[in-house]
């Protein structure tokens, strides 16, 4: 017992040293900003932009028949029938879309991965992550980020993916 004590104490002196020799950098990248600065990201935009577009009539008809289908006069068997043809129609749409946009943004995140790492091993980073998830908005994953210890690389990585 004492010797496994002994060996604990003396490893937690000297993990210091061994983490001092390989320094930890991270930093923080906007990746939707980086998939708007890509022609293949762009035109996966534009095809979310076509979806929104082509299924809000039909969103929109979906949500009256909803609405019609919660009062005392509700749905006629031809209404019934259009509602679920909607509900089929909006759910192949978003997956057709889902594939057409997935399958459209593929060169951009090969391009913007390849970026991130070359980057990365250009400045020494550890860990890259997504400002929009970790810090900036949205979740949160960290609590608070000092930008400062912690920076943006998103110009630094458009800068590398578009070859400059």
């Amino acid at each position: 017992m004492k010797k496994i004590l002994l060996t604990l104490f003396a490893l937690s002196l000297f993990a210091p040293f061994a983490f001092a020799q390989a320094p930890f950098k991270m930093a923080m990248v906007n990746t939707i900003a980086l998939l708007q600065a890509h022609p293949a990201g762009q035109q996966a935009a534009a095809l979310a932009k076509q979806r929104d577009a082509e299924l809000q009539p039909l969103l929109d008809e979906l949500t009256t028949l909803q609405g019609k289908s919660q009062t005392a006069e509700g749905l006629t068997a031809d209404e019934r029938a259009r509602a679920t043809l909607l509900v089929q129609t909006i759910e192949d749409s978003r997956n057709r879309y889902q594939v057409d946009i997935a399958t459209a943004a593929t060169p951009a995140e090969k391009a913007i991965n390849a970026a991130i790492q070359a980057v990365a091993q250009a400045n020494g980073y550890s860990l890259i992550v997504d400002g929009d998830i970790a810090g900036y908005s949205g979740s949160r994953l960290f609590v608070y980020v000092d930008p400062v210890a912690i920076p943006d690389i998103t110009e630094q990585v458009i800068t590398q993916m578009n070859g400059q």
